[in-house]
């Protein structure tokens, strides 16, 4: 990280100090005495470092809705723009399907190819 933005910081030699120190701080000291910082934290580490995995999810989420958008309800778009959207991820086939028969809905608009 220093390497990266070593123009940016103003004391980039003390780095390894600075997080020494603060390592030792949050180690011995209650967190509750210090709620707005570890509420800053909580937050900061959760921001996303780039917006592509929001883009990549309203790209998905208007191609979907040009043709089906009439037949589909938000809870069906929702769950096929994350399938698009997070398409690495390996689903079990077979359980889908059971799962889907075990809920009683019959309608189904086109073939289900399993490969």
């Amino acid at each position: 990280m220093v390497k990266c933005y070593h123009d940016d910081l103003p004391y980039p030699d003390t780095v390894g100090q600075e997080m020494e120190c603060w390592r030792h701080k949050f180690r011995t000291a209650q967190m509750a005495f210090f709620p707005n910082i570890q509420c800053t934290l909580k937050i900061f580490l959760t921001l996303p470092v780039t917006t592509c995995v929001c883009e990549r999810s309203f790209s998905a989420m208007r191609r979907l809705k040009t043709w089906l958008r009439s037949t589909m309800s938000t809870d069906r778009l929702t769950g096929l723009a994350l399938m698009h959207v997070h398409q690495k991820v390996k689903l079990d086939r077979e359980r889908v399907l059971k799962q889907w028969d075990a809920s009683g809905h019959r309608r189904i608009h086109r073939r289900i190819h399993l490969q």
